[in-house]
C-alpha cells in the first residue's frame, strides 16, 4: 500500500507533490525521470520489507517503469507460473508480480491478477503511459489532463500541488452533483481539468504526442437477469468457501493484520475466518457512551462465543469535534458521509498495533444489505414505472439537498435547467435487471465505489494504514452476482445468503439484529444531525443558498 504520482513537466514540483502524501507511505520514497516523464513513489511496507520493494520499479532492460498502489491478492501461483515460463525475480513482491504479468501478457495482464490497485505503467517501447484502476475501485486514481500535459496520483491534494496551477477551475456540475449525492461521482472531480480514473478501467496516454489515446472498461459485472427460485443449498457452501479463501489471501502480510469488528455481520465472518487460520489476529472495535450508537454489545458477544478479547475504544464528544476540520484534508473536495469519523478513529487506534487490516465493505452490495434494496420492488409492485419516475423514487435516498431546491441551486451555480440531475444513477440503471437486483448493481458502481470506499481508503491511509476488503475480491463479487435475485434475497430476507452461510458460526441474535450504519451520535455535532451548511462552509467556504 502506497502512493503514487508522476507527470509529463519537468517543471512541476515532485518533491512537493509527493510529500503531500507521505502519509501513505511513509516507510520509504524516490522519484525517478524516465525520458519525457517523472514517476514518484511513497512506500508503506507490507510484503518483502527490503529496498528490493522499492518503486518505481523497472524491468531489467529499463524499458517498463511501474508504480502501484494496493495488494494483489493470491499472487504466488502466478509468481510461480512466470518463472517456469523464465522470468526472473529480485523481490518477493506483488509489485514485481505485476511487472512481469505485464511483460508477459501486455495490457492483458489485468485478466490474470486479483486485487485493490491503481497501477501506472510506463512503456518506453510504445512511449505511453497506462493507468489501470481495480474492479471495485478500492484503491483510488486521479489524473489531470489539460489536452496536452499529463499527471496522476492517489490523491487529488497531490495533483494540485504537483502542478501549483492557479487557473484550475471550479467545476460547478460537480458541486451540484456533490448536493445530490453527499460526494463527487466519477469521473469528475471539482476541478475541470482533474478527473477520477473510473473502476476497471485503463487510461492510455501517448506522452510523445501529448494526447490520450483511449479510456475504456476492460472488466464488467454481467448480473444475474434472472428472478430465480430459492437458492440450492450447495451454492451456500462455495459463497463460504470464496469467503473463507479471500479472508486467506489477504491475511498474506510481512507485518502483523487484524481486522475492524463493528459488531455487524460482515466484520464478524471476517473475524471468525480470520481466527480460525492465524493465532496473531487481533480485533479493533469502537463505542460511544450513547447507547443507541453503541455496538459493542454484540462485538462482546461473538468475542464470548470465540474465547477471544478484542481492542475496544470509546470515542468522546470533544474528540470528533477535534477532528471536524480534518475532512476537508482528509477528502480534499466536498465529501459529506459523516461516518468518515469513526473509521478514522478506529483507523488510528488500529495503527498502535497493526499496519494491515481486513474490513467488510462489499458484503451489503453484494448479498443485498441494505433496506432500500427492497424499497424499489415495493415502489414498482402492481404498476408499470418509468425509468425517470424510479430513479426520482431512488434519488430521495442519496440526496443532500432536497429536490425543491435544485433549481435555485442550478440557478446560483449558473447550470441549465437542462442539466440531468439522475445522470449519475442513470449511467448504471439497468430496467432490464429485477428490481433488487438492479439496486445491488447500480450501488455497485455509484455508493460503494465512489462513497464507502473512498471514504475507508482516505481517513485508514491518513493513519499510514492499510485496508483490505475480502468481500471484494473478483471471484465473490461474479459469484455473488451470478446468483437470481431470489436466491440471493429470497422473500425479501436481506443477507439470506451469508446469514445461511454462517448460521451455525455467529451468535443469532448478530445475524438476526437491525441494520445501522456506522454512525456517531446526533449530540456529538452540537446541533442535531450535522446541517449541509457546516459541510459547505468547511469545503466551500460559503453557503451555495441562504435561508
Amino acid at each position: 500500500m502506497c502512493g503514487i504520482l508522476g507527470g509529463t513537466k519537468k517543471t512541476w514540483n515532485y518533491k512537493k507533490a509527493l510529500n503531500s502524501i507521505v502519509h501513505r507511505g511513509p516507510d520509504g520514497k524516490r522519484i525517478n525521470c524516465f525520458d519525457d516523464f517523472t514517476m514518484g513513489f511513497v512506500r508503506l511496507s507490507i510484503i518483502d520489507l527490503s529496498d528490493n520493494g522499492m518503486q518505481p520499479m523497472e524491468d531489467t532492460s529499463h524499458s517498463v517503469a511501474l508504480t502501484f498502489n494496493g495488494e494483489i491478492y493470491g499472487f504466488e501461483p502466478l509468481r510461480n507460473d512466470l518463472m517456469e515460463k523464465g522470468y526472473s525475480f529480485r523481490s518477493t513482491t506483488d509489485s514485481e508480480v505485476i511487472l512481469n504479468s505485464y511483460l508477459e501478457w501486455g495490457d492483458r495482464f489485468v485478466e490474470h491478477i486479483d486485487g485493490m490497485y491503481a497501477i501506472a505503467i510506463l512503456d518506453r517501447r510504445e512511449k505511453k503511459l497506462k493507468l489501470f484502476r481495480d474492479i471495485a475501485g478500492i484503491k483510488p486514481l486521479y489524473y489531470y489532463y489539460n489536452g496536452r500535459d499529463f499527471a496522476y496520483a492517489s490523491e487529488l491534494k497531490a495533483i494540485t500541488s504537483l502542478i501549483n496551477d492557479t487557473s484550475l477551475q471550479i467545476d460547478n456540475t460537480a458541486i451540484l452533483d456533490f448536493y445530490n449525492f453527499l460526494c463527487i461521482p466519477a469521473p469528475k472531480t471539482i476541478y475541470k481539468d482533474v478527473f477520477k480514473l473510473e473502476q476497471a478501467c485503463e487510461l492510455v496516454y501517448d506522452y510523445e504526442r501529448g494526447a490520450v489515446e483511449s479510456n475504456a472498461s476492460f472488466w464488467s459485472l454481467k448480473p444475474n437477469a434472472e428472478e430465480g427460485n430459492e437458492i440450492i443449498y450447495d451454492k451456500l457452501g462455495t459463497v463460504k468457501e470464496l469467503v473463507s479463501e479471500s479472508i486467506g489471501e489477504q491475511l498474506v502480510a510481512d507485518v502483523p493484520v487484524g481486522g475492524f469488528l463493528s459488531g455487524g455481520m460482515d466484520s464478524s465472518i471476517i473475524t471468525v475466518e480470520a481466527l480460525a487460520k492465524t493465532d496473531s489476529y487481533q480485533t479493533f472495535s469502537i463505542g460511544f457512551y450513547d447507547h443507541r450508537n453503541n455496538e459493542l454489545p454484540y462485538v462482546r458477544c461473538l468475542e464470548e462465543k470465540y474465547g477471544f478479547n478484542g481492542n475496544k475504544y470509546f470515542v468522546k464528544k470533544n474528540e470528533f469535534r477535534d477532528l471536524y476540520n480534518n475532512l476537508k484534508e482528509w477528502y480534499d473536495e466536498p465529501f459529506a458521509d459523516t461516518s468518515a469519523y469513526p473509521t478514522f478513529i478506529v483507523s488510528r487506534e488500529a495503527k498502535k498495533k497493526c499496519k494491515v487490516m481486513l474490513s467488510g465493505e462489499g458484503g451489503d452490495e453484494l448479498f443485498a444489505g441494505y433496506p432500500r434494496h427492497l424499497r424499489l420492488k415495493d415502489f414498482e409492485s402492481g404498476r408499470k414505472t418509468t425509468v425517470d419516475e424510479d430513479l426520482e423514487f431512488i434519488y430521495q435516498w442519496y440526496v443532500f439537498r432536497p429536490l425543491p431546491e435544485h433549481k435555485k441551486l442550478k440557478k446560483r451555480l449558473g447550470i441549465s435547467d437542462d442539466y440531468d440531475m439522475f445522470w449519475f444513477l442513470r449511467k448504471h440503471y439497468h430496467k432490464d435487471l429485477p428490481p433488487i437486483t438492479r439496486m445491488q448493481y447500480m450501488e455497485f458502481y455509484t455508493y460503494l465505489s465512489d462513497d464507502i470506499l473512498p471514504k475507508t481508503d482516505r481517513v485508514s491511509m491518513a493513519n499510514s494504514l492499510e485496508v483490505r476488503v475480502p468481500f471484494l475480491s473478483k471471484k465473490l463479487i461474479e459469484y455473488a452476482f451470478s446468483l437470481s435475485q431470489n436466491e440471493r434475497c429470497p422473500n425479501g430476507i436481506l443477507k439470506y445468503v451469508l446469514k445461511n452461510a454462517y448460521n451455525s458460526e455467529l451468535p443469532h441474535n448478530l445475524i438476526n439484529r437491525r441494520k445501522e450504519g456506522f454512525t456517531i451520535p446526533e449530540s456529538f455535532f452540537g446541533m442535531g444531525v450535522m446541517p449541509q451548511e457546516r459541510i459547505e462552509e468547511l469545503f466551500l467556504g460559503t453557503k451555495i443558498i441562504e435561508k
